[in-house]
């Protein structure tokens, strides 16, 4: 692969671009709080000392907290219906690197606006807007292109929500 840069030395030209449903809004700065963990517990059968097994367990997501420019709140805002905390979508992230021909995606299948927090001052610096949300569940894809969840249950479609389907996951 050719090389632009000084002395052949690859410089880092990752991106990763955000979509919450179909759309991009500009102004948002991160995403926190992404957690997702198998809850499981170890069984100590009747006269063993150790434990053997491990219950199937359950699939814990942490909420999130989107920050984001109150520019871009107010765009968001603007595309919310009334009782926006009623509706729920997928965001996904996607980032690519310039030397890989593939990326990762991750999905936050679900997600339902939770709340809002903002500090209003009279200044000239750029305000932000946390928007703590709900996460139902979260799904991977990596460089295989195959989505990937932590765990599921048996007999249950392993398919996320239509959205979610939509959005090609």
């Amino acid at each position: 692969m050719s090389n632009n840069a000084i002395n052949n030395l690859a410089l880092d030209g990752s991106s990763a671009r955000i979509r919450l449903h179909l759309s991009i809004f500009g102004g948002i700065e991160k995403i926190t709080g992404i957690e997702e963990k198998l809850k499981q517990e170890k069984v100590v059968f009747l006269g063993e000392r150790y434990a053997t097994a491990r219950t199937p367990g359950i699939v814990e997501v942490s909420d999130i907290e989107i920050v984001m420019s109150s520019i871009g709140w107010a765009a968001l805002v603007g595309a919310l219906p009334d009782q926006f905390s009623e509706i729920d979508f997928p965001i996904t992230c996607n980032e690519r690197h310039v030397q890989l021909a593939t990326g990762y995606t991750v999905l936050l299948d679900q997600v339902q606006i939770i709340g809002t927090k903002q500090d209003i001052e009279a200044s000239e610096k750029m305000r932000r807007v946390t928007i703590p949300a709900s996460v139902m569940r979260i799904a991977h894809k990596g460089s295989d292109g195959v989505k990937k969840t932590l765990a599921r249950r048996p007999g249950v479609s392993p398919l996320v929500s239509p959205a979610g389907q939509a959005l090609g996951f």
